[in-house]
């Protein structure tokens, strides 16, 4: 079973176990960029373009795990990387 969602700048797209996988391998990444970015903040210093980077990836996983398509995927790395980011930017 798959489902159809409409993203907002994007056609609609069929949801398969494949795009479904490809969602989740793009949370990984933004997890990554968050935690290598939170760490160079602790130790260079945070700038503009460090907080930039931290909002467009928290705004990224924020909205992918709202989606409705998700079915048995561990979100423990995803949750903790926003409430990093979160703090982060506070």
């Amino acid at each position: 079973m798959s489902e159809v969602i409409e993203h907002e700048h994007e056609q609609e797209e069929e949801i398969t176990p494949e795009r479904i996988l490809k969602h989740y391998n793009a949370l990984g990444d933004s997890v990554t960029v968050i935690n290598e970015t939170i760490v160079t903040i602790d130790q260079e210093g945070s700038n503009e373009n460090l907080q930039d980077s931290l909002r467009r990836n928290l705004n990224h996983l924020t909205l992918m795990v709202s989606r409705s398509f998700w079915t048995t995927e561990d979100f423990t790395d995803v949750t903790t990387a926003i409430e990093a980011a979160t703090a982060a930017l506070d």
